[in-house]
């Protein structure tokens, strides 16, 4: 009769039905091996799926050869995380990057910070899949912080938006050293329009903020839009996700220069201001700033902590969050929901037919849409 150490918390199966730990001893009961056994990725025990390396080595600090991990307990079956089966996937090389950049930017590291930012942006397949792996991470780490502060986020998130030359730049430069002097980290996220023409940015709002550019205690990351819509990017949730992560409790989002119907930064943030210039309806400012005297900025920064707290004490703040990360995982769809329709290779195949009898005006627009999208829906061209 074949007999094995059951290892405590560990279910395992010897080509039978799975067992539950039973068997307390020592490494000698494991007597023999089941041929051909062979270890698989994940092993299920008391605090879920284990890797398998962890596994391994405790089976064989016990002397046990052969260990298969069997089933979970009804209802939980076969189960794997999908954290999990994405990391299984990585290099070693990518293991050590990943645990590099998380570590570092967990530890308040500028240039893990910029470089988990970048890796964000990407559009290559392996790098985003990357970034996922890295959000995950930081987000597990930044929910355990807000555990351990009753349950109240960590960091007050402003959006800044308005026409261009209203002084969006230089508000921040002040605005930003201010804080910093009263002991805050702040972090900017400025967004530039990039060209249609070339698809480049200038990015210079740096030049427009030195003073607060040379600053330890802030941080300034230009992002070019890359055509979305709303005066924002479209990885800016993920990048106020990693400065948070970094320790910086302002997050400063400056959206490009825009009018009033571009305002998706209000779906990111805690507070949006909207920047007026002069004679541009100063009847409706409730507080007037200047940003070139520096004047106001004391009262103005007492009024916004007021309504942050105010928010956060009822519990609006919290819904507000929770209600943005629904709408962040919808936009997440619909951009993915494009790009998975144009490398669809039934849809692929019909578009630059589609696109030359749209141009030539044989068919519609819209006619042409349905047309791929009933391809893509069915899995065939159609003829």
């Amino acid at each position: 009769m074949l007999q094995a150490l059951l290892l405590p918390g560990v279910w395992c199966r010897w080509g039978g039905r799975a067992r539950a730990p039973a068997l307390q001893g020592s490494p000698g009961l494991a007597q023999r091996r089941a041929p051909g056994r062979q270890l698989h990725s994940l092993v299920w025990g008391p605090r879920g799926l284990r890797p398998v390396q962890a596994a391994a080595a405790t089976a064989a600090a016990a002397g046990l050869r052969g260990l298969r991990p069997a089933p979970a307990p009804l209802g939980l079956r076969g189960f794997r995380t999908e954290q999990q089966q994405m990391a299984l996937t990585l290099s070693d090389w990518e293991k050590r990057l990943l645990e590099r950049l998380c570590s570092g930017l967990l530890g308040g590291d500028r240039s893990c910070l910029a470089e988990g930012i970048t890796l964000a942006e990407s559009t290559n397949g392996q790098k985003k899949h990357l970034a996922r792996l890295l959000l995950q991470k930081v987000l597990d780490c930044q929910r355990e912080r807000e555990r351990l502060n009753d349950q109240k986020p960590l960091a007050f998130r402003m959006g800044l938006s308005g026409p261009p030359g209203a002084g969006k730049s230089t508000f921040i430069e002040k605005f930003g050293k201010m804080l910093t002097g009263k002991g805050h980290k702040v972090a900017v996220l400025a967004v530039d329009p990039s060209s249609k023409t070339t698809g480049g940015s200038l990015l210079g709002d740096k030049t427009r903020m030195i003073e607060l550019s040379r600053d330890m205690n802030a941080y300034i990351r230009p992002s070019p839009t890359l055509g979305t819509l709303g005066g924002v990017t479209r990885t800016t949730n993920e990048a106020i996700l990693l400065c948070e992560g970094a320790g910086y409790d302002i997050i400063l989002v400056e959206t490009v220069g825009v009018g009033q119907s571009e305002f998706a930064v209000a779906d990111m943030v805690d507070m949006f201001i909207l920047f007026i210039s002069p004679a541009g309806g100063d009847e409706l400012q409730v507080m007037r700033v200047s940003s070139k005297y520096g004047e106001g900025f004391t009262s103005l920064w007492e009024k916004m902590t007021e309504f942050h707290t105010t928010l956060g004490a009822t519990g609006e703040l919290q819904i507000k969050r929770q209600r943005q990360q629904k709408v962040w995982m919808w936009n997440m769809i619909q951009e993915n929901v494009t790009e998975y329709l144009c490398n669809h290779p039934a849809v692929r195949n019909q578009i630059p037919n589609l696109e030359e009898k749209v141009v030539r005006g044989d068919i519609t627009p819209g006619l042409a849409a349905d047309i791929l999208l009933r391809t893509f829906s069915e899995k065939k061209e159609i003829l």
